[in-house]
């Protein structure tokens, strides 16, 4: 017993030893350290620094976390929207037309990618619904922006695509004006559906073709085509929308570099991009349709989305597209040559797809012509009186946005507005 009795005396002894050198320690650092007052002072005075900086570098960092929209769409991420304003910068050229955001006014969000938003908005003086796109200016956006602008003015020539009405801005911000598509998307059709018949999917992938045969005939990939991307009118025919992601002057032979759009719909061309840099073609929109067409008859993808990152893409790159027995030879016909490795020989590119046995009994100048009834008609629902529907927040989203001061890029984008003739505000 006095053997352990010694030890725990030693041992607290030990403990007593280390708290008087700890806080000998502590007070040389006291001691070392500067005056309250002179620190406090000091410290208010970076924080000023650091928050002018902020505020001088601040379009700088916006440059670079908007520039990256592209990769942030591929994995999932939003940007937020600064602030909206109504009135249009002094300095603004004469190009600008007379449309302004009071013209409008805004009831809900309709969906939101990458670069912005979209709402579901009415002209005040006529009722009519639309969709607007709204996006923030930013000089790294610059090119997209006016790209997807010249190419909804060119859709009013296909009715296979989704019409740009108008384009307007305002100091720190870009509007589109597009046709509202009650039908919602084909994405969420499938949804509800699980798989299509084949009369089904025929109809909605033929109007598909012609709307990207249209763009292609003017140098134009687009480049995200997906069903969150087709969407369906009041009569229920599919138009292709979101041409955020397009790329011009690929006209045939014409090859570009860049790494663009949604991983699983993506071509093994542009799945190599993210590796090193290859080129690619209007050959990645046929691609697309494929997986699309798949999708509708047998409901899932023809690879293993389960699958990590680098293994899908690896499957994608190296393995043939996998489907159930009961898939009809037709089917797999052509979903497996719009889905060939080499795009040089991929259908669409290579032979006339309008002459597969697949759309062996369509008729394409009828389809056209808009005189084949679609398969399937959205329900046509009354006008909405939003004003009589409660809220519990303004339903201006512009209101509910006002309260934030943050800035943004205030820079004339010369010939963005442009007014469609069937568009009467």
């Amino acid at each position: 017993m006095g053997k352990i009795s010694i030890l725990k005396r030693k041992i607290k002894r030990g403990y007593k030893e280390v708290d008087q050198s700890l806080k000998l320690s502590k007070k040389e650092k006291n001691e070392t350290k500067r005056p309250k007052k002179e620190r406090s002072s000091k410290k208010k005075a970076k924080a000023r620094r650091r928050d002018k900086q902020r505020q001088k570098n601040r379009g700088k960092w916006e440059e670079e976390r908007i520039g990256g929209g592209i990769h942030e769409k591929l994995s999932g991420r939003e940007l937020s929207l600064t602030p909206l304003d109504f009135s249009f910068p002094h300095e603004l050229g004469s190009d600008i037309l007379s449309l302004k955001v009071s013209d409008f006014e805004f009831h809900r969000e309709l969906g939101r990618g990458g670069f912005g938003k979209v709402m579901l908005a009415s002209c005040k003086r006529t009722q009519h619904l639309v969709a607007m796109k709204v996006m923030n200016k930013s000089p790294a956006l610059t090119t997209c922006i006016l790209t997807e602008r010249r190419t909804l003015e060119l859709a009013g020539g296909c009715p296979f695509l989704c019409e740009g009405l108008a384009a307007f801005q305002t100091q720190k911000h870009v509007f589109f004006v597009m046709e509202y598509m009650r039908g919602g998307s084909l994405y969420y059709y499938l949804e509800k559906r699980s798989c299509l018949e084949t009369y089904e999917a025929v109809f909605y992938s033929a109007e598909i073709v012609c709307g990207l045969q249209f763009l292609h005939s003017r140098g134009i990939v687009h480049r995200d085509l997906k069903p969150d991307n087709i969407l369906l009118d009041g009569d229920g025919h599919a138009r292709i929308a979101d041409f955020g992601l397009v790329e011009e002057n690929m006209y045939k032979g014409k090859k570009a570099i860049g790494k663009a759009g949604t991983t699983i719909y993506m071509a093994p061309e542009l799945l190599c991009q993210l590796l090193a840099d290859k080129e690619f073609d209007a050959a990645v929109d046929w691609w697309s349709l494929g997986i699309i067409i798949c999708e509708m008859l047998v409901g899932d993808h023809p690879y293993d989305r389960l699958l990590s990152s680098n293994q899908f893409r690896y499957s994608v790159i190296m393995r043939k597209p996998q489907y159930p027995d009961w898939v009809t030879t037709n089917t797999k016909g052509i979903v497996s040559k719009l889905l060939m490795k080499n795009p040089k020989f991929r259908l669409g590119v290579y032979g006339d797809i309008r002459r597969h046995p697949f759309y062996g009994d369509l008729c394409w100048e009828e389809l056209e012509a808009k005189k084949i009834s679609p398969p399937y008609k959205p329900s046509v629902q009354p006008t909405l009186d939003f004003r009589k529907q409660p809220q519990k927040k303004p339903h201006s989203f512009l209101e509910a946005l006002m309260n934030n001061t943050s800035s943004g890029y205030r820079r004339d984008l010369v010939g963005l507005s442009f007014s469609s003739p069937r568009w009467r505000v």
